[in-house]
């Protein structure tokens, strides 16, 4: 519910703008043709790069008990001892957390099909490959998050140590981008 609330006020408000925009120049300039360049682009640029340097935040709450969770709770045995390998189950949690994120995506994708019926002449590839690069991106943190919850038995752990992860490499890009040697 928070990611959607936080997808719909970054969507909304850029919408609203430019809406009233559009309707002062059509009321104040008799041959205002429209605006010029991708208005698909500058309409969600700032909502798309918002919720990609936001999504780090709500990954690790869905992550962090996964594994760590059957192993505090016994539950761990259980599967261990069933005709299942450990491959098995994680590749099972994994998919299960990839599941999840496309039902996280849904509700950027009402959002941009509002943007694309709203938009004369929307850029649906624009939409598209966006909503594909966040879902793959939501999927490698749910890697990196499921990684981190087998690491350790306790939930609040593998969430701190989620953050701290996704904070290093949220910031990664900005250090030492001065030198050369790092930034190529």
């Amino acid at each position: 519910v928070a990611f959607f609330v936080v997808c719909g006020v970054q969507f909304a408000g850029p919408l609203e703008s430019y809406a009233s925009m559009q309707q002062f120049y059509q009321d104040n300039k008799a041959g205002w043709s429209g605006f010029t360049g991708s208005l698909t682009h500058d309409l969600f640029s700032g909502s798309y790069s918002y919720l990609l340097r936001n999504l780090y935040l709500f990954i690790p709450l869905l992550t962090m008990g996964v594994i760590s969770r059957d192993v505090q709770s016994g539950a761990i045995h259980l599967l261990n001892s069933s005709p299942v390998k450990i491959r098995q189950i994680v590749l099972g949690k994994y998919l299960g957390l990839i599941g999840y994120n496309a039902v996280i995506m849904l509700p950027i994708l009402l959002l941009m099909g509002t943007g694309y019926f709203s938009i004369v002449n929307a850029e649906y590839r624009v939409f598209l490959s966006t909503l594909v690069g966040m879902y793959l991106l939501s999927c490698t943190y749910a890697a990196i998050g499921l990684f981190i919850s087998s690491l350790t038995n306790y939930q609040v752990v593998a969430a701190l140590l989620t953050f701290l992860v996704f904070g290093i490499l949220n910031v990664i890009s900005f250090v030492w981008q001065q030198y050369d040697f790092f930034r190529d």
